[in-house]
C-alpha cells in the first residue's frame, strides 16, 4: 500500500492561523477517501525555513512502500474521485522519475525548457514531456516521490523560502527527472496565505 504523508506546522489561534488549519482539516478528510495509512509530519512553530528540508527527509526515512506521497497541508486533490491508482501507474510507467507532482487548478505552471547549458545534466540530455507527464525544475505540493532516490540532502540556500527547486536539482544532479502529473489536478487552498509575509501586519491579529 502506497503511504500518505502530510506535513504541516502548529498553527495558533490567530485568524490565519485558524484558517490554515481549516484547510488542513479539508486535505486530511480528503486523503482518507483514499487510503486508511495517512501519516502527519507537524513542524514545531519557529522551525518553518528549515522544515522545507527536514520534512522531505522525514518523510523519506518514514515511508515503508517504495513510492509514496508527500503533501503540504493545504493543497486539496483536485476533484472527488481516485488519484492515488492512477498517479502511482504514471509513475511507474516512467521509471526515470523520482517526483511527479500534481498540477494546480488555482495557479499556473510554466512548461520549463532548460538552457542550452543545462542539458548536460538532464538524463539522456534531454527534456522530456507527453501526454501523462511533463519534466519540470520546480516541483511541490502534492507528490509523488520515490524513497530512496535521494543520496544527499543539500542545505537550504540563503535567500530561498522554498526547498522544491534545491531538492528538484539535487535530483537531477543524481540522475532522475522531476515533473509534474498532466491530467491530475490539485487546489492550492493556501495559496497568498501560506507565506506570513504576504499579509497585512493588521491580519495576523
Amino acid at each position: 500500500m502506497t503511504d500518505i504523508l502530510v506535513t504541516t506546522l502548529d498553527y495558533d489561534e490567530t485568524p490565519l492561523g485558524r484558517i490554515r488549519s481549516f484547510a488542513f482539516e479539508m486535505c486530511m478528510e480528503r486523503w482518507a477517501m483514499e487510503s486508511d495509512k495517512v501519516g502527519i509530519i507537524t513542524c514545531p512553530k519557529g522551525n518553518e525555513l528549515a522544515f522545507q528540508r527536514e520534512r522531505r527527509i522525514a518523510a523519506d526515512e518514514q515511508a515503508t512502500s517504495d513510492i509514496y506521497i508527500l503533501a503540504d497541508d493545504d493543497c486539496l486533490l483536485g476533484d472527488p474521485y481516485p488519484h492515488l491508482k492512477p498517479a502511482v501507474d504514471i509513475m511507474q510507467r516512467h521509471p526515470e522519475f523520482a517526483i511527479l507532482s500534481w498540477l494546480g487548478v488555482n495557479f499556473n505552471i510554466v512548461p520549463w525548457t532548460p538552457p542550452d547549458e543545462e542539458t548536460k545534466y538532464l538524463v539522456g540530455g534531454t527534456h522530456y514531456t507527453d501526454d501523462e507527464v511533463m519534466e519540470h525544475v520546480n516541483c511541490g505540493g502534492i507528490r509523488l516521490c520515490r524513497k530512496g532516490a535521494m543520496k544527499e540532502w543539500p542545505p537550504m540556500d540563503d535567500g530561498v523560502k522554498t526547498y522544491d527547486m534545491i531538492h528538484c536539482r539535487e535530483l537531477r544532479r543524481q540522475g532522475w527527472r522531476s515533473g509534474y502529473f498532466q491530467k491530475l489536478r490539485m487546489l492550492h487552498l493556501g495559496k497568498n496565505y501560506s507565506m506570513l509575509s504576504n499579509c497585512p501586519e493588521e491580519m495576523l491579529r
